[in-house]
């Protein structure tokens, strides 16, 4: 073989090795483009505003559009005093209402928002809060108009700036518009694309038809519902509508089957717009209501009502014995004399009769006969108790696995229908009596005069309600009677607005730990984490990790998390609650010591070494087949 063939091969070589190379660093590209990963391109941000009354917009945009250092130029300006992200306590001057965008990073806390890439402006913990509180809301493109506006922005600016966020909640509506946001549609802007929530059909003590319409002009819109127990649906369940898709204007409809009678369910709209695609948007309707009919009536009554003849013909034969009843009597009344000179033996036959039938009554019996002193009646005290609860699942049954609530007020008096004996009177000169729930939020009232009692509480708590009580109502007041030797129930339930959700995960795999234990601690009456009043909350983490704590009141908390099978113990996540917008607490724990079985470890999100070492690798095979086959060149020619 000539020089010549030899450079010829060794050109053909080096061509097809970086050709190889060159497939290799494209196929991370060409993975990237699967519809499994089409979901990860999309991040959800916190976008600024100028209004100090509504600082972010949450929007949801393509991370092509989001760079490490900013989203769309709208970083705090260079050279400006003003905190990086919203401050609330800070002063912002008119012309100077400047913060920065919220972008989540590539840690536990962004991941679920940021797919896999390592993006991240202000991902500090201020940023943090502010992206998973109040502050940060989704808001239609005409509330952002407005609230722009409001704060001093020209319309040429507002319109501009929605245009370039290119947000995925607005596609639909830009679409319809035309494909901008001019100063000349602005008037259409809330009716040309519409989610509408209508009213539940065919609801039964178990089942109902929610109902609505959409109307999204040409974008391809997949229509479904999220229904639940709660005002806010923090939680719910998600059911597709039909038909599915659409477009332009239709009506959908969605049928449940399953549900608890007499219970009032919440429900709304959710349009999903481009579905599985980079511009993937969620529009939702009002919320709306529908109570469950009760559980129907059982056939009992008329086997009852069949008994009343053969009844009836029992009263002659009753009659007919009247008359030698009273052919008695005579010889009674002349007894009469001989009992009034032995009144003891007359008293004496009688007890036996009453004892034989029941001890108890004979007792009381003997009691009542002669009320001498108050201490005879209080032979038949009775006694008040209940518990003040969480009713989670709202059906006004207390579960085990339900919160307590200590330290609420409840206060026995006498009952407004007024005292209806000696005894009672005596008694109520105590009342009101009063009790605090303890730690399992139970009360007691003992020693108690039998009669008839009015048993209310009262829990002035922030962001909590009453939702029942023991006679089925929501007014925490509850009348009752005592009977002799006899226990009554008088229970409150009540449920708060707030929640808390996050993901128990192993911050060397970043997998979440099934079945772990959360525990919520709560402030309590007065604010203060660390003392008496502290309140803890607990909830298990399902198969992945994730904790739901809904129906919580507003105030401070502090959560962590327990691995049931290592032992091992998050650090502790403060969380503030004041609003029903789910709070975000993820609780990380630390690696197991030494010598403790960690799992498999999963690839880090966002990290290149894996396919930096596959590259290198194969670099490194590449070079060594390009070495043999050369030197066999190299004899051939020899």
């Amino acid at each position: 073989m000539s020089h010549l063939d030899v450079f010829r091969h060794r050109r053909a070589l080096w061509v097809l090795s970086l050709g190889v190379v060159m497939a290799v660093v494209a196929l991370p590209s060409l993975f990237s483009r699967s519809g499994v990963d089409a979901a990860s391109s999309k991040i959800t941000i916190c976008h600024r505003t100028h209004s100090t009354t509504n600082p972010y917009r949450k929007i949801t945009v393509s991370q092509n559009a989001v760079q490490n250092g900013g989203h769309g130029g709208h970083g705090l300006p260079n050279g400006s005093q003003n905190p990086a992200v919203f401050d609330p306590n800070f002063t912002y001057a008119p012309n100077n209402k400047h913060w920065g965008d919220v972008i989540p990073g590539g840690d536990s806390e962004g991941l679920p928002f940021n797919g896999s890439n390592s993006i991240a402006l202000n991902w500090t913990p201020t940023g943090k809060a502010i992206f998973f509180g109040a502050y940060c809301v989704g808001m239609t493109p005409m509330a952002f108009y407005n609230a722009e506006i409001a704060a001093g922005q020209t319309q040429a600016s507002v319109l501009a700036d929605l245009n370039d966020q290119a947000a995925n909640e607005d596609v639909a509506l830009r679409a319809a518009l035309g494909g901008s946001f001019t100063a000349g549609n602005i008037a259409s802007w809330d009716t040309a694309v519409t989610v509408t929530t209508n009213a539940a059909t065919l609801v039964t003590a178990t089942s109902a038809t929610l109902n609505g319409s959409l109307t999204v002009g040409t974008t391809s819109t997949v229509p479904s519902f999220r229904y639940g127990t709660s005002p806010s649906l923090t939680t719910s369940t998600p059911v597709a509508a039909t038909p599915s898709p659409v477009t332009s204007t239709a009506a959908v409809a969605a049928p449940l089957a399953g549900l608890l009678p007499s219970t009032v369910y919440y429900f709304t709209l959710v349009g999903t717009t481009n579905a599985n695609t980079v511009t993937e948007g969620v529009l939702e309707g009002t919320i709306l209501s529908f109570t469950t009919g009760p559980i129907a009536t059982t056939t009992t009554t008329p086997p009852a009502s069949t008994t009343t003849p053969p009844a009836s013909t029992t009263t002659p034969p009753a009659s007919t014995t009247t008359p030698p009843a009273s052919t008695t009597t005579p010889p009674a009344s002349t007894t009469t004399p001989p009992a009034s000179t032995t009144s003891s033996v007359a008293v004496t036959t009688t007890a036996p009769a009453i004892t034989t039938t029941t001890a108890d009554l004979a007792t009381t019996t003997t009691s009542v006969a002669t009320p001498t002193t108050t201490q005879s009646v209080f032979a038949t005290d009775g006694a008040v108790r209940g518990v003040v609860w969480f009713d989670r699942d709202a059906d006004g049954i207390f579960d085990r696995n339900e919160w307590v609530l200590p330290g609420v007020t409840v206060t026995l008096g006498p009952a407004t229908t007024g005292l209806t004996s000696q005894a009672l009177r005596l008694e109520a000169s105590s009342l009101p009596l009063t009790a605090v729930t303890a730690a399992d939020g139970s009360y007691l009232f003992s020693a108690l005069t039998p009669g008839a009692y009015r048993v209310t509480a009262a829990a002035t708590i922030r962001g909590f309600g009453y939702t029942s009580d023991t006679d089925g109502l929501a007014d925490w007041i509850v009348d009752v009677r005592v009977v002799a030797r006899t226990t009554s129930i008088a229970d409150y339930a009540g449920l708060g607005r707030g929640a808390i959700t996050g993901q128990v995960f192993d911050t060397t795999t970043l997998q979440g730990l099934a079945a772990a234990l959360i525990e919520c601690r709560w402030s309590g009456y007065d604010d203060v984490l660390g003392n008496a009043d502290d309140t803890t909350f607990s909830v298990v983490a399902d198969a992945g990790g994730s904790f739901d704590l809904t129906g919580l009141p507003y105030g401070y908390f502090s959560c962590d998390g327990r691995d049931e099978v290592t032992g091992r113990q998050s650090l502790a996540v403060a969380a503030t609650v004041f609003s029903v917008e789910a709070v975000q607490a993820p609780l990380p724990v630390e690696a197991p010591p030494a010598g403790m079985p960690t799992g498999e470890r999963l690839p880090e999100a966002g990290s290149t070494s894996s396919t930096t070492l596959a590259v290198a690798s194969l670099l490194v095979g590449l070079g060594a087949l390009v070495i043999a086959m050369t030197r066999r060149w190299n004899r051939s020619v020899r």
